[in-house]
């Protein structure tokens, strides 16, 4: 009788294709890591939208940033430190 090899489970596969995802992520960014994830909120989607290049890449605000990154619905806004982001819906003209 030959040995099967054992059923993998999608548990088991889900860290390397997390790994994989960010990878592929981090050639459009490199500076986007599990960390800066966790930080703005973003997810696994976005990785994949990024990996793709369907989301621009988040600038650069250095190893010790002097700003704060904000993801809106508009994009990407830098802001002074302690500073909300603008609300760019807020004071859109409608004619």
């Amino acid at each position: 009788m030959a040995d099967t090899p054992a059923a993998k489970t999608p548990a088991a596969d889900a860290p390397a294709k997390k790994d994989d995802l960010l990878d592929a992520a981090q050639k459009m960014a490199p500076h986007v890591d599990r960390a800066f994830l966790k930080e703005h909120g973003l997810d696994d989607e976005y990785l994949e939208k990024l990996a793709r290049g369907e989301e621009p890449p988040p600038p650069y605000t250095g190893p010790d940033p002097v700003v704060d990154l904000h993801r809106t619905d508009g994009g990407w806004q830098i802001t002074p430190k302690g500073v909300k982001p603008e609300d760019v819906g807020k004071n859109a003209i409608s004619r």
